[in-house]
């Protein structure tokens, strides 16, 4: 009987160790967007902050923290349009569908919103959405995409090709960072894949080449991100790694000379500074996290630390004196010139998820506070403004 139970045992426990990663991860998460963004909570509920820009009154809607959904398992924002998937598997999507982005097989531009989630599809475990488009990731691992997407062929400054309704990309998919138009697969084996556009080496396949279908460049992988024209790789040893443009030295390393200048003010048309392969950028990390032109990273002892464009002071690294680099050019067609970090630099502590949106970050921290630092809109008394360094938001 006794060598019974150790057999009984030893199979509960064999059983509740091979369950796979995705079936014990915590629903907390944060979504950061300029406009509206989102908190999942440790009970499921989703709620939804910020400010919204309303046509028909010409102004903005300010949202204090409110219930959207009682109970979901994931969600993601994109430009004008939300997605969330419940318990039971369904995804639902509401929100602008001028790219067809809701997958209803419609396009509608004409402003029209849908205010009330509907279903999209069902046997859904993740989401998630950039601009335009949208992506799922069902049960069985295949990877489903849908809104502006790149197509086969396309060049890269042709925009995306839309398509109102999700079509299979891929099979055996862990999770998927969304870029401009290009996308970074981990796929259930730790092994990551790249397609789309290539002009700054955002594949890391060690080329500028566009491609159509998915190429392997790393193993052992646990994490990924991407910017616009970057892509980020966490791998389960802890070290970070980044490829594609640097031009605003999201790649959290200056590969021109790092001793030399740590902030620049750059303008755009700045020559491009680019890597088509995956270089190491920081060891010990837990969690990482990328917008256009701006990356984040978690380490293991709960800091947080940020790198990249600041315009917006997205970075939150407080007021800074502009660094003006000597080969640095005025253009009166390019005015714009700010701020930029080039090495990560530590912005906060004990922080347990952070995500970067269009214009600024949103942070939460272990205590179950949630922060934000850049662009963002919480009340009358925020609109316009930048937060500098990280504020408390409840």
């Amino acid at each position: 009987m006794k060598r019974y139970l150790l057999i009984v045992t030893l199979l509960l426990v064999s059983v509740l160790t091979a369950v796979p990663a995705h079936a014990r991860e915590s629903r907390v998460k944060i979504i950061a967007e300029s406009g509206l963004s989102m908190e999942i909570k440790e009970d499921g509920s989703l709620w939804e902050f910020g400010s919204v820009w309303r046509d028909e009154t010409d102004d903005f809607e300010f949202v204090s923290p409110r219930l959207k959904l009682k109970d979901v398992k994931d969600a993601a924002v994109g430009y004008d349009h939300y997605l969330a998937v419940l318990p039971d598997g369904s995804l639902l999507g509401w929100g602008a569908n001028n790219s067809g982005q809701l997958g209803n097989g419609k396009r509608e531009d004409d402003g029209t919103y849908y205010a009330e989630p509907f279903r999209i599809m069902s046997n859904v475990r993740k989401c998630y959405a950039l601009g335009d488009a949208s992506m799922a990731i069902t049960t069985d691992g295949s990877l489903w995409g849908w809104g502006e997407l790149y197509d086969k062929g396309q060049d890269f400054d042709m925009g995306g090709k839309e398509h109102t309704k999700p079509k299979r990309l891929m099979s055996r998919v862990e999770s998927v960072a969304i870029g401009a138009f290009h996308y970074v697969v981990l796929r259930e084996d730790g092994t990551l894949w790249t397609w789309g556009i290539n002009p700054f080496g955002e594949l890391g396949i060690g080329n500028t080449l566009s491609s159509d279908s998915p190429k392997m460049i790393m193993t052992d992988v646990a994490m990924v991100a991407a910017g616009a024209a970057h892509s980020m790789a966490l791998k389960k040893d802890g070290t970070l790694w980044a490829w594609g443009d640097n031009l605003y030295w999201q790649l959290g390393f200056d590969s021109a000379d790092v001793s030399k200048h740590k902030e620049r003010v750059v303008h755009y048309l700045s020559p491009h500074d680019y890597h088509t392969k995956p270089l190491q950028v920081m060891e010990n990390v837990k969690f990482i996290a990328a917008n256009d032109w701006s990356s984040m990273a978690i380490k293991e002892d709960g800091t947080l630390w940020a790198w990249g464009d600041n315009k917006y002071n997205q970075l939150g690294i407080g007021e800074v004196d502009y660094v003006i680099p000597e080969d640095y050019v005025e253009n009166p067609a390019f005015p714009d010139k700010w701020y930029i970090r080039s090495l990560p630099r530590q912005i906060m502590s004990d922080v347990k998820y952070c995500s970067l949106g269009g214009s600024g970050a949103r942070i939460l921290k272990e205590d179950g506070s949630v922060w934000t630092t850049g662009g963002f809109s919480y009340s009358e008394l925020d609109k316009g403004t930048d937060i500098t360094v990280p504020r408390k938001l409840h």
